[in-house]
């Protein structure tokens, strides 16, 4: 499970999420005079590929074409658990105040074409 740490000296709040050491990296490098394609057949967020990704929570369509789409991040910084309105569970983490690391990540994905410009 995450945490959020408050900083000592600017008292903003950071999550720490270990297990999104996981995920897929966009960081990587690239081979230099990649071509740009219209569809990769590998990439979760490209349409036809919504079987990829978990189902969405949230659909903006122009008739049936899908335009946004919101869903589950497969790899979350935070997670849902259960009612978290009415109980914070506040740790100390050597000098740290630190919290349990609850709440949702989405991932928006804000066009169907793989390699659009917003």
């Amino acid at each position: 499970m995450s945490i959020i740490r408050q900083d000592l000296s600017t008292k903003d709040w950071t999550i720490f999420a270990l297990e999104r050491s996981k995920r897929p990296s966009d960081f990587k490098k690239v081979k230099e005079n990649k071509a740009v394609k219209d569809y990769e057949r590998n990439c979760p967020f490209c349409k036809g590929n919504e079987h990829m990704t978990p189902e969405d929570i949230l659909t903006v369509k122009d008739g049936k074409q899908w335009l946004v789409r919101v869903v589950p991040n497969k790899f979350p910084a935070l997670e849902p658990k259960g009612d978290c309105r009415y109980k914070i569970n506040r740790h100390i983490i050597g000098p740290y105040l630190s919290i349990d690391g609850v709440g949702n990540h989405e991932v928006i994905i804000e066009s169907p074409d793989h390699d659009d410009n917003l």
